[in-house]
């Protein structure tokens, strides 16, 4: 099942578009699994971080997709900056000029996916 909390991000934050943010139940195992996808159009200033971070904060997903970074490199400070401490495991996909990129993070004690495929376009975790 998939349990849509959009409008909870909009009318808190309505200057940024959410592009999704929902929580998903596993019924095989009857786990939850939240994540957070956003196209932040850009996070080249410290503002939009804590924007961002303070979002994330209140949805508290194990999973966050970034879109739209405008970010040709990601490490571990900027993901601690952009969504949070317990963020500890990451990867990315750079920005080309003012063009693109994608940041997924996720909690680790939570969240381990077994492959994940990095493209221009996408980043896509599956196990």
């Amino acid at each position: 099942s998939l349990y849509p909390v959009e409008g909870v991000l909009s009318s808190m934050f309505p200057s940024l578009s959410v592009l999704g943010a929902a929580v998903v139940m596993d019924s095989a195992s009857y786990s939850k699994l939240s994540f957070l996808c956003w196209n932040v159009q850009g996070l080249g200033d410290a503002d939009k971080c804590n924007v961002v971070r303070n979002a994330i904060h209140t949805v508290n997903p194990v999973l966050a997709c970034i879109q739209e970074s405008k970010l040709d490199f990601v490490d571990l400070g900027i993901v601690h900056q952009c969504c949070g401490q317990e963020f500890n495991e990451f990867t990315f996909a750079p920005a080309v000029g003012t063009r693109g990129g994608i940041i997924l993070a996720w909690k680790g004690d939570k969240f381990n996916p077994p492959h994940i495929n990095i493209n221009a376009n996408f980043i896509a975790a599956h196990g």
